[in-house]
Order: C-alpha cells, then sequence, then structure tokens
C-alpha cells in the first residue's frame, strides 16, 4: 500500500523561491535513488508555505528514506534553507482511493 509524505514548511527569511528550487531539484536525485520512490510534487500557498509532497510504494521505504535523507551531505543545503521552526511533518498511508 502506498504511502505518502507530506511537509510543509516557510523558508528562512532572505532565501529566494529561486534558490529553493534549484535545491529541491538537486533533493529529487536523492529521492529517485531511494527505494520505494514513486513520485514528487512541490506546492507553494498564498502565505508562503512551500508544501513538499512524496509518494513512496510503502510506508517502510518512506521513514527509510526520511531517515537516510540528513546523512546524505548532498541535502544539507537544502535543509539549510528551511525555516525549521514551522515545519509540520505528516506520513500518511493510502486510505481510500476515488476514481
Amino acid at each position: 500500500m502506498n504511502s505518502t509524505e507530506i511537509a510543509i514548511v516557510k523558508l528562512k527569511a532572505g532565501v529566494s523561491d529561486e534558490i529553493f528550487l534549484k535545491e529541491a531539484k538537486n533533493v529529487q536525485i536523492f529521492l529517485q535513488n531511494s527505494p520505494g520512490y514513486v513520485s514528487r510534487k512541490l506546492f507553494k500557498s498564498e502565505n508562503g508555505y512551500w508544501v513538499d509532497m512524496v509518494e513512496w510504494s510503502s510506508q517502510e521505504n518512506a521513514f527509510k528514506a526520511f531517515e537516510n535523507f540528513s546523512k546524505d551531505s548532498a541535502n544539507h543545503k537544502f535543509e539549510e534553507l528551511l525555516d525549521v521552526s514551522s515545519m509540520q511533518m505528516y506520513h500518511s498511508s493510502e486510505f481510500w482511493k476515488f476514481e
């Protein structure tokens, strides 16, 4: 059963969308090389929050990638752009699919 990881966060003061998107693309390399990666969508709300939604083939794969994310130095610059005090993180398993 698929699992979705949702991160909601604001950027640190002074960080431009362009810089953030450049680093988000670099993070994509890590995600695509992680077992169980399915897809990723990135949204920006009107109030400045970014929503990073990653779908995984299982919750186990989502948790493994989450654990390994900070261990990969290629992701550190991305993490430095985030206002961690604003961050909310959720892992959800697919409950129902409407067609």
